[in-house]
Parts: structure tokens; C-alpha cells; sequence
């Protein structure tokens, strides 16, 4: 006589797909070096600056927009000089006992320890940000957000190593909105619009935006003008009434008053004073999306309380 019995098997979520166990954006006003115990990969992408190391493989000394893979390692060095800023993310891309073992891409053998992004950068900064905004929330759906940003940048190293001119897959209704509003450029901003372009009342827009990306479309869209207003500021010799118009400030006393209000600053201190140009540039940080010069680390019990059940049945004779 057949009967049927059934087995359950629980797979933690630890045990597929790749783990990030840290993450976080760094920037340093000063020359410093770090010297880490590396039991993960990391994965950085610098910014601005330059960071050097001293790895198993050899010195390695890697500029904005270079993409880092270091390898786990027992003695790991870094440097950074004046106003170096970088993404980093401490990936276990494999379970025990395979965690220290190294991908290999059919285009280049094992990730490369650098890799130089080019026009992709832009790209890639966005998937680390989205690893840093969602690795410390709690809950499944934030856990496989975090698998998929670290899976779309080894797809765009991929290509990137390939020469692939390809551009990544699109981004989101909502993710395309975001860019836009954070854009410096591109006509003027008008939420009523976007909301009607989304499909979605105004109200409903302004709740989901925040809710997603952690601030106001007014505040993303204030800040990134303030960010640019910033850079330009410090790296160029433009007046300061060309860049305000540029930026859709009201004159040279439309910029000035938005500075006092969310710096604390003037575009003359910004100017002139280094020190406080690098200041400004940490406010900017930590009213974004995440802390900066932090460990942005998962809930401590997500990994435990988060399964997938996998449900076999089987017949017997």
C-alpha cells in the first residue's frame, strides 16, 4: 500500500546567495592609514581621491572611479590621501566552507582586484548606495534587495571587463524619478508632474518617495543642487552669481541664503577655507540616504528569523 510522506528542509538565507555584512560610505579630510583583518571580500568603489594598498597580490594604488575587490586577507593595509571619499561593502559570496573562495567571470577569470568603471561609475555608485540604504532594515524583502544590488555589480563588471557597450537594464519607474529629481540639470521640478507621470496623486507621491529614498523630492533635489553648488565652488573659478543662476537659485543671494540655512556656510567660506569645503561636504553626507563614516551593519537577528521553507514530498511503496 502507497504512503506518502512529507519532509521539510529549512535553508537559512545565509546559506544562498551572496551576504553583505557590511557596508558604508567613507570620506576623509586628512591623509590616514587602516590596517584590517580581511575574513570577507571588499568591495570599494573610490569616489574622489586616491586610496592605496598593500595586498598579498602587490601594491595597488586606485583613483576615482576604479572598482576594488580585495581579496580575505590576514594583513591588509590601507591609505587614503586629503579628501579621499569611497563606497565599501564586506561581501561573503559563498557559505562555509567556501566563503573565502573568489568568484570567476568567464570574461576575466576571477574578479580583477581593480577594475577602472569609466562611464559606468554612475552606475555603480547607485548599487552601492542601495546596499547601504537597505542592508540595516529588517526583514526579507530588504535582505534580497541587497543580493540583487551586489549580483547587478558583478553583471556590470562583467560587462564593463567585456567592453560591452550595453547599457544595464532599466531602472524602476520610481528609481528613474529619483534620478531626475537629484539631477542639477534638466528643466524645472515639478512634483505635480511627476506624480501625474507615475500615475499617482501628489499626495501619494511625496509619501512614497520619502518613504523609499529617505527624504522629500524638495530635500533630494536641494541637497543634490547644494552637492554641485559645492564642487563647483571648490574646484573651479566661476562666479558665484553664474553658478546660482545655473542651479536655479534666485541670484547670488538665492545660493547664499541656502547655504546659511543648510550648511551654515557661505560661498565665500567654501571658497577660500578648505577645511570647512570638506565640512560642508560631511553635512551633505549625513542629511543623504545613510550615515557616512560608519559601518552601516544588518539586524543582528535577520539572518535567524528570516527562512525559506522548501517542502518535499515523496511516495513510498
Amino acid at each position: 500500500m502507497a504512503r506518502k510522506k512529507t519532509a521539510n528542509s529549512i535553508v537559512g538565507l545565509s546559506q544562498f546567495g551572496p551576504q553583505v555584512l557590511n557596508a558604508g560610505f567613507f570620506q576623509f579630510e586628512k591623509a590616514m592609514e587602516f590596517r584590517y583583518e580581511l575574513k570577507l571580500h571588499h568591495l570599494i568603489l573610490v569616489e574622489r581621491g586616491q586610496l592605496d594598498a598593500s595586498t598579498p597580490s602587490g601594491p595597488v594604488c586606485a583613483k576615482a572611479g576604479d572598482l576594488l575587490c580585495f581579496r580575505p586577507s590576514l594583513d591588509m593595509v590601507y591609505r587614503v590621501t586629503p579628501e579621499t571619499a569611497f563606497y565599501q561593502a564586506s561581501v561573503q559570496f559563498l557559505p562555509p566552507p567556501n566563503h573565502l573562495l573568489t568568484p570567476e567571470l568567464p570574461e576575466a577569470g576571477l574578479i580583477p582586484i581593480q577594475t577602472p568603471t569609466g562611464e559606468a561609475v554612475g552606475h555603480f555608485r547607485g548599487l552601492f548606495e542601495s546596499i547601504c540604504v537597505e542592508l540595516p532594515q529588517a526583514g526579507s524583502p530588504h535582505h534580497f534587495r541587497v543580493q540583487v544590488s551586489v549580483f547587478k555589480i558583478l553583471a556590470l563588471l562583467a560587462e564593463t571587463l567585456a567592453g560591452s557597450s550595453r547599457p544595464p537594464l532599466p531602472l524602476d519607474a520610481w528609481e528613474r524619478i529619483h534620478l531626475r529629481v537629484a539631477s542639477i540639470e534638466g528643466g524645472g521640478f515639478s512634483p505635480a508632474r511627476l506624480a501625474q507621470e507615475l500615475g499617482v496623486s501628489e499626495r501619494h507621491f511625496q509619501r512614497v518617495f520619502k518613504q523609499r529614498f529617505g527624504m522629500s523630492p524638495g530635500t533630494c533635489r536641494m541637497r543634490a543642487r547644494l552637492g554641485e553648488a559645492v564642487r563647483r565652488l571648490r574646484e573651479t573659478d566661476e562666479p558665484v552669481k553664474s553658478i546660482s543662476y545655473s542651479l536655479g537659485f534666485d541670484g547670488a543671494k538665492g545660493l547664499t541664503f541656502a547655504m546659511k540655512k543648510h550648511l551654515g556656510l557661505t560661498a565665500s567660506q567654501l571658497r577660500f577655507d578648505p577645511e570647512t569645503g570638506s565640512k560642508s561636504l560631511a553635512i551633505l553626507a549625513s542629511h543623504g540616504l545613510f550615515p557616512g563614516n560608519t559601518h552601516i551593519l544588518p539586524p543582528t537577528d535577520r539572518l535567524d528569523l528570516f527562512w525559506a521553507r522548501v517542502t518535499v514530498s515523496e511516495r513510498e511503496m
